[in-house]
């Protein structure tokens, strides 16, 4: 077993993983499979070509021609970093069948800094990962402030799913399919195997817990307890993150049961947001942040808005107009957006208040100043409801061209 693969199978092996049920048996102590050595046998090649064969795929996938000397693929203003293989925390690179979260939050943070980028693009291919380090690139994609968009093709799974649900959409290949929202642990037992060639093992230790999850022990209730505990917090980290992230209840998440959908299955019950092939989901990725004006407040510009509207405010409540009238002024004030100078002409062709109409509730009062009576008086005798609903209407236009000039015929 080469270094590499060596590290793929100790950085799976003991932890919680968040991964399909399929891609499991690579990663099992002491089993082989065809991944597994697939795995090695990559892991044994140049890295170098490894990424430049993940880079060539993206840019043929998306239509680029390739010639962009920035970090990821670029294509008319959209960074695409791939996520494909397995996901694996400390590492710092993309190779096909493995992909890094410290290589996924650099790249997001690189694009984040690049004028010429105006929309983040994962381009997802992934069974999952070890859970450590899904949440920190979680939070690294959902603090971005450009657009995201997770292009499924053709499945995300478990880990690579939970670094989805953070985009602000998710497309999904018509034949993909996403989900496994759930995680385990693998704890291998060798005891009966060993007691049959007549191998026993004892071990010198200080710490109660300290041979937890060794192979040649079996495992008590006690330990078993504390790995469902374990395990079930990591669940419900997971749980939380697609339920913000798709804005769906938790018990809606929770209610999937790990399992895992197609296409039409992913888009019914909201784990996608549509079903497109990758330039069709690039296409509307570019098409979404062009619709978004990306706005920063510094504090300072902050501070400058309120003085002005606590000025706005005081202008209105403070004027000689809304001495008489000063239920209307503070309706104007607070609950509209109306200037000082257009609140002030509002309230010079407003009637003044009486006593009980300054005590009384400001729509009231705005309705008085409309030129009728309160919301709770009857319209004049004698007259049908429609002829009130008229006089009603007439009333707030009167009203609304005293503010704003605006003429009604």
């Amino acid at each position: 077993m080469t270094m590499q693969s060596s590290r793929l199978a100790a950085a799976l092996q003991g932890g919680p993983v968040y991964l399909a049920p399929s891609a499991w048996v690579p990663v099992a102590p002491g089993l082989r499979s065809d991944v597994g050595n697939a795995f090695a046998a990559l892991a044994d090649a140049n890295l170098r070509l490894a990424y430049a064969d993940v880079m060539a795929n993206i840019h043929m996938a998306y239509g680029s021609d390739g010639t962009s000397e920035k970090p990821f693929a670029f294509v008319a203003g959209a960074a695409i970093i791939p996520v494909h293989g397995l996901l694996l925390n400390r590492l710092n690179g993309t190779y096909g069948y493995v992909t890094g979260y410290e290589y996924v939050q650099r790249m997001t943070e690189l694009a984040e800094a690049d004028p010429d980028v105006r929309t983040i693009v994962y381009d997802i291919h992934s069974p999952g990962g070890t859970a450590t380090g899904t949440r920190e690139t979680w939070n690294t994609i959902r603090a971005a402030r450009k657009p995201t968009h997770a292009v499924v093709d053709s499945y995300a799974y478990s880990a690579a799913y939970f670094l989805a649900s953070a985009a602000g959409r998710i497309s999904l290949t018509p034949t993909g399919g996403v989900g496994s929202i759930g995680a385990y642990k693998v704890r291998a037992d060798f005891t009966k195997a060993m007691d049959a060639e007549g191998i026993r093992v004892e071990f010198i230790f200080a710490g109660a817990h300290k041979l937890d999850g060794n192979p040649y022990t079996e495992m008590s209730d006690e330990e078993r307890d504390r790995h469902q505990k374990s395990i079930d917090l990591v669940y419900a980290d997971f749980v939380s993150a697609v339920a913000e992230g798709r804005g769906l209840t938790e018990e809606m998440v929770r209610g999937t049961e790990a399992g895992t959908f197609d296409a039409p299955e992913a888009l019914r019950i909201g784990l996608v947001n549509d079903i497109m092939a990758p330039r069709a989901a690039l296409e509307t990725a570019i098409r979404h942040a062009e619709g978004i004006r990306m706005t920063t407040i510094s504090p300072e510009d902050l501070a400058a808005a309120r003085a002005d509207e606590k000025a706005r405010m005081a202008a209105i409540i403070g004027s000689d107009e809304a001495k008489d009238r000063p239920k209307l002024a503070q309706y104007f004030a607070t609950e509209t957006d109306l200037s000082a100078e257009a609140a002030q002409k509002a309230l010079a062709v407003a009637a003044k208040e009486t006593a009980s109409e300054k005590a009384a509730d400001p729509l009231d009062a705005a309705m008085r100043a409309a030129g009728g009576g309160g919301v709770d008086e009857d319209g004049p005798q004698g007259k049908s409801d429609e002829d009130d609903h008229k006089a009603l209407a007439a009333r707030i236009l009167a009203a609304h061209s005293a503010a704003t000039s605006i003429k009604y015929q």
